[in-house]
């Protein structure tokens, strides 16, 4: 249940202070202190803290946090704009948010997930419909209608994933598309949430995309138009790679068909010599 309910217990928290030192570990501190101090924490637990886990994204700008509760998640998003750093700190829900049915709710408040605060009892606000995701027409702008990865969801069929030659790195094509390639918070929520589905098959030791016209050499396999669009992934071991490249080829991302394919080692290494997002 911890798992199914994971993308309701996380926030993205934004504008973070950029020129100072600023570890995961002192803003997960800097949080649990202003949720304790505002009584927005769960005071039925008589011990622990609200936020559970904070990694911070590429370049320090932005931290994914992940609260033991689904009402804990809610009641920080009243603490946006508040200031840190000199900076006024955006909590918002990531890109992959989704309300929970009503179904799961009794195993969720009886695992004690659903949680209860004073701007969240119940979890109530969390799974209310005037703050349920809206889906937009089709004719809405294309990063107003982004969705998560869909592990489950497929399309046309397509040729299988050729792994006689797996190596380490794992090539996610048809990924991004430009306009968030132009958007480095959309970028690094992609990148996070592309990490996070790629663990499930393995240790990742990097992830990492190219920026807009970003490109080497031709014959280093590194030119703009063959890495464009795409996102790399180095896991540990190439049957990590193997595992994940099967479980993702085919796959939906925002409306786009994700194909996989293999690529060297020091395709990887040569990208992030490059302009790119990496994470």
């Amino acid at each position: 249940m911890l798992a199914l309910s994971r993308r309701a217990r996380r926030l993205l928290v934004g504008n973070l202070p950029m020129g100072v030192v600023l570890t995961s570990d002192m803003l997960k501190q800097f949080l649990n202190a202003a949720l304790v101090s505002a009584t927005l924490h769960d005071t039925s637990f008589p011990e622990g803290e609200p936020v559970v886990n904070c990694i911070m994204c590429t370049e320090g700008r932005t931290a994914f946090i992940e609260f033991r509760t689904i009402a804990e998640t809610t009641s920080c998003l009243a603490l946006n704009n508040i200031e840190l750093g000199g900076r006024q700190l955006r909590m918002e829900r990531p890109r992959d948010y989704v309300a929970l049915p009503d179904v799961v709710l009794p195993e969720l408040r009886s695992g004690r997930i659903l949680g209860n605060t004073s701007v969240a009892p119940d979890g109530k606000d969390l799974l209310s419909a005037a703050i349920a995701p809206v889906v937009p027409p089709p004719s809405a702008n294309p990063l107003q209608t982004a969705k998560p990865l869909d592990p489950t969801a497929t399309t046309q069929a397509i040729a299988a994933v050729d792994v006689s030659k797996a190596t380490n790195v794992v090539s996610l094509a048809n990924m991004v598309s430009a306009d968030e390639l132009a958007n480095a918070q959309e970028m690094a929520e992609i990148l996070e949430d592309t990490k996070i589905e790629c663990e499930k098959h393995g240790k990742v030791v990097g992830i990492a995309a190219a920026k807009p016209a970003a490109g080497g050499a031709a014959e280093t396999g590194l030119s703009a138009e063959a890495i464009a669009r795409k996102v790399y992934v180095c896991f540990e071991t190439p049957e990590a790679a193997i595992e994940c490249a099967k479980g993702l080829h085919g796959k939906q991302f925002d409306g786009r068909q994700v194909t996989t394919n293999f690529c060297p080692m020091n395709t990887f290494t040569g990208l992030l010599q490059l302009p790119c997002y990496a994470c």
